[in-house]
Formats: structure tokens, sequence, C-alpha cells
């Protein structure tokens, strides 16, 4: 009895001749450049090294956001935040990952989960920006 011999042929382009073969790529390729240097992640995700930290997150709160328990977010400090962006904020004594929106008459941290109430910005809230995140890296589940 012949044993089973699996077909390591590359896969073939539909609608090309006979013997024309698709280039498979590397899977391990996206981590290595062309000439065999290593991708620097710190230095892609980050830009400026001395205003940027790498946070934890201890929430699901963000999570339509991708922004999950358990995994990581790049936090940039030099950014100014715009309408929208995804920011970290100590508010009353506590660090808040929320979203800012603007209404007609002020600032408000909002967060994915409808069940969460807006946190307002105003002149009775003890809030401090840390930063706008840029970037999250989540664990693969």
């Amino acid at each position: 009895m012949h044993g089973f011999k699996p077909n390591f042929d590359p896969p073939q382009r539909a609608g090309h001749k006979q013997g024309r073969f698709v280039k498979v790529v590397n899977p391990l390729g996206c981590l290595e450049y062309a000439d065999g240097a290593k991708i620097d992640l710190h230095k892609e995700l980050t830009g400026n090294k001395h205003t940027v930290e790498l946070m934890p997150i201890h929430t699901n709160i963000m999570r339509h956001s991708d922004l999950h328990h358990g995994g990581m977010i790049i936090v940039d400090k030099s950014l100014k935040p715009q309408r929208g962006n995804i920011v970290v904020v100590r508010y009353n004594d506590a660090i808040v990952i929320r979203r800012i929106e603007k209404s007609l008459t002020h600032w408000a941290l909002v967060a994915d989960d409808p069940r969460e109430e807006k946190l307002l910005l105003g002149e009775f809230a003890d809030y401090q920006l840390i930063g706008v995140v840029t970037h999250a890296i989540n664990p693969c589940r």
C-alpha cells in the first residue's frame, strides 16, 4: 500500500496557461524587509519615542473600537486630541480610555458601551489628558 504524498506545487492562477505559477508569499516574510533587515516595531508604531507610552487595557468598555481587556495601547502624549479620537484621561483619580466628543456646550468622554454614562469635561470635573491612543495591540484568542 502506498502512503499519502502531499502536493506541494504552488497554486496556479485561474485562466493562466499550464506551468505559470502564482508567486506564493512566505507567511514569515512580513517580519523581514527584502534585504533581510528586521522591522523595528517601536519605530514603525510610535514615531516620537520620547512622548509615547505603552499602557495595558483593563476593561472591555471600548471593545467595539478593538480595545480589549488584556491588550495594550500605544498612547502619544504629544498629540492634541481631535473630536472622535480615543484618549486616555485621568478623570477624578481614575485612568479612563474613552472617545472624546463635543456637543454644542461641552466636551465629553464617551464609551463604546452604551450602558456607561458620558463623562463631562467641565469646570466641576477633575481631569487631566494623558494622551491620544494611536495603536492597539490585542492578544489572539
